[in-house]
């Protein structure tokens, strides 16, 4: 029978969870995602993934799950794994699997893979690169920040409004999202479907879109502010309400975000809210055919 490929079944989750925790706690091993070490958190970072039984993929050795990898879509290190369990190392089954998880990716429309990876998993980053993934070359940071009492927030600045961010929302968001993430590589129909699943929480002054926030069930993803008025204190008003619609939603639920390791004023900004370092990872980007 030997090595069989096949798409995940929610049953895998207790052979995934092991796997995963076992990275997450050895640098040589780790990887960007999954970052998971309950069940809680599985469940967590799964929220709303609906197709999480076609875009994951189980290697099989003789019946036994001995790897799996695969992706998810619109979120930050959209690649999971490849990880196999330790006695089936050395016989090239992460290739196999990031192999079928490009294919997928393209046939998806995918436009845009990332991965991470710990900085002494020199193994995954060899991996990546063979598979045409491109380093960033400066290091990501991930901060956790666990469940605390936020309340409404009561700072006020003159003239700014906070609300849910809405579909008719979508031009004057992408655009201040391109001024914001010049390099970004989100497609506006991305953020169609944000605003649409409701996850993006804007400011406006006097009419006008200065400012959003987008945090799903598990990930602060983006925060931009025009230019005129970065330095204000909008972003972390922004970030303050979508930690308090985040916890109506999703009580007791940590959230995670990254950040580039040399961005030192978000970072002060991530800090004062309360979010705390935890992993240094090596990102990588692999770009796929893109259409608009």
């Amino acid at each position: 029978m030997g090595i069989t490929l096949r798409k995940y079944t929610p049953a895998d989750l207790e052979v995934i969870l092991p796997l995963a925790r076992r990275a997450l706690a050895r640098p040589e091993e780790q990887l960007g995602r999954p970052l998971w070490r309950s069940l809680d958190d599985a469940h967590g970072d799964l929220e709303g993934w609906h197709d999480i039984e076609d875009t994951l993929f189980v290697m099989e050795d003789e019946g036994e799950p001995v790897a799996f990898g695969g992706l998810v879509r619109d979120t930050l290190l959209n690649l999971f794994g490849p990880l196999v369990v330790p006695h089936c190392r050395g016989r090239q089954l992460p290739d196999r699997l990031l192999d079928a998880t490009t294919s997928l990716a393209r046939e998806k429309g995918i436009d845009w893979m990332t991965a991470g990876a710990g900085r002494r998993n020199h193994w995954a980053k060899r991996l990546l690169e063979r598979s045409g993934f491109r380093s960033r070359e400066r290091p990501t940071a991930v901060f956790r920040l666990r469940p605390r009492a936020y309340g409404l927030v009561t700072k006020r600045l003159s003239g700014l409004e906070l609300r849910p961010g809405s579909p008719d929302d979508l031009e004057a968001v992408f655009s201040l999202y391109r001024e914001s993430f010049p390099d970004g590589t989100r497609l506006k129909r991305r953020w169609r479907r944000w605003l649409e699943l409701g996850e993006v929480q804007v400011a406006e002054r006097s009419g006008a879109l200065v400012g959003f926030v987008r945090i799903d069930a598990a990930w602060l993803t983006h925060v931009g502010v025009t230019q005129s008025e970065r330095g204000s204190g909008i972003g972390e008003l922004l970030i303050r309400r979508g930690l308090e619609t985040h916890w109506q939603a999703r009580p007791g639920r940590e959230l995670r975000l990254t950040v580039e390791i040399d961005n030192v004023p978000a970072i002060r900004l991530y800090r004062r809210l309360g979010f705390a370092p935890w992993l240094i990872l090596d990102v990588f980007d692999l770009e796929l055919d893109r259409a608009d």
